[in-house]
């Protein structure tokens, strides 16, 4: 049977569950949420062969552009190899060549088995990073010093408070990001499409199985200064978070704003989003750092206990 893409839509989420539900992976790229944020930025497709889930992307939404894929979800190892095969003709007639990202190192063997001339390499901006979410609810010890010194700073600084992302809240915080992503100097189309995704996100939160926070706060010295009543004001938001479980032992965290003029805002929301919403697991996968060297060292500074390796590979 001809393969059959559908684009990825929100009534998508349950079949595409079924799919991730009974494989067992740790690469970010494929849980839900992810899919359904990014999907604004790339063409995001996806369609079932036999028992294997098959996710199909194209860069942008232009026509022409040649697609890749992500290895087959689900299903035992001759269903995989039967959707791999299937590719591989559905790629033959369409005349493009048979191109996968984000596989995980696991996947390697039955990749080679299938096409075992096959070309693969790994692609470590694309690693994702993993952390033991007991360590970073605690910031204990030496390798968290700066860190804690950091969530202190703003503990004693700052007046705060924790509410969970609902409907009632989501329209503020989607006006939070873009007051952020105007203000920020390296604003560019990437964090344009990030912001949409974000949008689309709250709008459906709920329905996604998303859970998340937000952090709203305002200097001590302010609130006891006579200017503003603590009774009658709101605390402006300062950061905000959310991911989503995708394993009995791991959460992803998709998105993570915090005001950059705040010090401590990306500690504490970073803690308290994990104390609040995943203190029950064993890891958190902060995803990607793309490359970007600022974020490669922010993520470094967490200290990861593993990464999951991905790789791309050419048929």
């Amino acid at each position: 049977m001809p393969l059959s893409f559908k684009p990825i839509a929100l009534e998508s989420r349950s079949e595409i569950l079924r799919f991730l539900h009974n494989d067992h992976f740790s690469i970010a790229d494929i849980s839900f949420g992810n899919l359904y944020i990014w999907k604004h930025a790339r063409a995001i497709s996806y369609a079932i062969c036999g028992d294997s889930l098959i996710i199909q992307t194209r860069q942008t939404h232009k026509e022409g552009q040649n697609p890749y894929f992500f290895f087959p979800i689900a299903g035992d190892e001759s269903s995989k190899l039967e959707a791999l095969k299937t590719l591989e003709s559905y790629a033959r007639e369409n005349g493009f060549p048979l191109y996968f990202e984000r596989i995980e190192t696991r996947n390697l063997p039955l990749l080679r088995q299938a096409f075992p001339a096959i070309s693969i390499e790994a692609t470590p901006d694309r690693f994702d990073y993993v952390y033991s979410i007991e360590e970073l609810i605690a910031l204990s010890g030496r390798k968290f010093h700066k860190k804690k010194n950091h969530l202190n700073s703003f503990l004693q600084r700052y007046e705060w408070e924790i509410e969970p992302i609902t409907q009632a809240n989501a329209s503020e915080l989607a006006q939070v990001a873009r007051i952020w992503l105007d203000s920020n100097p390296a604003k560019n189309d990437d964090l344009e499409l990030e912001w949409q995704g974000i949008c689309a996100a709250l709008e459906s939160f709920d329905k996604l199985g998303l859970q998340g926070i937000a952090v709203r706060a305002r200097e001590k010295l302010a609130l006891g200064s006579g200017n503003i009543d603590p009774a009658e004001s709101v605390l402006p938001v300062i950061a905000f978070s959310f991911g989503e479980v995708i394993s009995d032992e791991m959460a992803v965290i998709h998105i993570e704003k915090a005001a950059p003029n705040i010090i401590g805002a990306y500690q504490i929301i970073n803690q308290q989003l994990l104390a609040r919403c995943f203190s029950s697991l064993r890891y958190a996968n902060r995803e990607e750092d793309l490359g970007i060297a600022g974020l490669r060292q922010a993520k470094r500074g967490y200290n990861p206990i593993f990464m999951v390796e991905k790789h791309r590979a050419v048929l």
